[in-house]
């Protein structure tokens, strides 16, 4: 087992349907009133989960483990610097964070409530990431400096 590959992307949910949206995929209605849409869409040869938060979106990549970066494990670390371009590319000045989704989960029982109910998700967890002792290989901020 593996944890996968996760962004943490600084948009809110009408930004983050309309550049989805320039991906093949398509989105699902929730089965209830509370909980948010998500989709389900490609990138490259990629599977992308797509999660909305009412602050920000959060995409997965369930076909690559993080540890799978962390080791260089080549293909892996090929299509993330490609993905991470293009995401440049696509949302200039919009933040976000790359981890490992161990990471995420364990940011979430620190603040004590699931990623989609922290008012602003993806600085939150920058700040905490910024005060971990994870080591930098566990993450990557964007735009990066």
């Amino acid at each position: 087992m593996g944890y996968q590959l996760e962004y943490m992307i600084n948009l809110p949910p009408a930004s983050a349907r309309e550049w989805l949206l320039s991906l093949d995929g398509f989105w699902y209605t929730p089965e209830s009133p509370d909980e948010m849409p998500g989709g389900e869409f490609s990138w490259g040869d990629q599977a992308l989960h797509a999660e909305l938060g009412p602050a920000a979106c959060r995409l997965c990549v369930p076909c690559i483990k993080y540890s799978w970066l962390i080791h260089g494990h080549a293909p892996s670390v090929e299509w993330v610097a490609l993905f991470e371009r293009y995401l440049l590319e696509a949302l200039p000045d919009v933040h976000a964070v790359r981890l490992d989704e161990l990471v995420r989960q364990q940011w979430e029982a620190w603040v004590g409530l699931p990623w989609e109910g922290v008012p602003d998700p993806v600085d939150s967890l920058s700040v905490w990431l910024s005060s971990q002792e994870f080591g930098p290989e566990y993450f990557r901020f964007f735009p990066t400096e």
